[in-house]
């Protein structure tokens, strides 16, 4: 059945009234001039029985018109709008009813009601659902502070083998500086000869080769000998360093 093909439908129904009766509301659709006694003979029906039938002298208020009538079940009822043939024109079924509530049809282009407060003799207004958020003006939200804590970690121990790393350097340089040049030739040798065997251990097959250090001559100058031992110190410290981050990753 198509609402669409026929000239009036039913628009409102208000089967629970607190005092007063119960009634629906019809409404002509479509641009051809109706009157009264074109509906002579419809019938509106419940589920078990004819509850009104047009008499051809009903009052329209333009397009709109209210009958009042009795019998519809407040636990659920359907409405049922039939031509003078008996054929069904409209239909509506609600499941429930409130106190003082009428089914509004949303559209006329669609089947639909929907519960709500009662609009007689006027066309429905139905309320839209609001698409902003509701905000409690007494509720003060609370700020989420989201903790990186892994990435905190790993700065401050970047930042603290970078401190460790200046104060190894600042200490060889200081005890260095205070060595005559018969001190750094034979702190040189010694540290060489710890370290000549020296092979550091890196991720897949990536090594370190001995450290090997070649005097030229029978002089050797203090500053130069001071750059070499601060320089291979710290190669060795660095090499360590890494060596020791590898394998924390594994």
């Amino acid at each position: 059945m198509s609402t669409l093909a026929t000239s009036i439908i039913i628009n409102e129904v208000f089967p629970n009234p607190s005092i007063g009766s119960e009634w629906v509301e019809i409404l002509q659709i479509g641009e051809n001039p109706t009157s009264s006694g074109d509906y002579v003979g419809f019938t509106i029906s419940d589920e078990a029985r004819v509850i009104y039938q047009f008499s051809g002298d009903e009052n329209w208020l333009e397009k709109l018109l209210l009958i009042e009538l009795s019998g519809l079940n407040n636990d659920g009822d359907s409405v049922i709008l039939k031509n003078a043939d008996g054929l069904v024109v409209d239909q509506m079924t609600y499941s429930n009813s409130q106190k003082d509530l009428s089914w509004l049809r949303t559209n006329i282009e669609s089947p639909l009601f929907t519960l709500g407060e009662p609009n007689p003799l006027a066309l429905n207004i139905i309320p839209q659902p609001s698409t902003e958020p509701t905000i409690d003006p007494s509720h003060t939200p609370v700020p989420t502070v989201v903790s990186n804590q892994k990435s905190d970690d790993k700065q401050n121990q970047e930042t603290e083998q970078k401190l460790e790393l200046n104060q190894t350097k600042k200490t060889i340089i200081e005890e260095n500086t205070m060595l005559n040049e018969q001190d750094i030739l034979e702190k040189y040798f010694r540290n060489y000869q710890n370290f000549k065997n020296l092979r550091i251990e890196c991720q897949n097959t990536q090594h370190f080769p001995n450290p090997r250090l070649v005097f030229l001559g029978q002089r050797v100058l203090k500053t130069a000998v001071l750059n070499a031992i601060i320089g291979s110190s710290l190669l060795i410290i660095a090499a360590i360093l890494l060596s020791y981050e590898q394998s924390r990753k594994h």
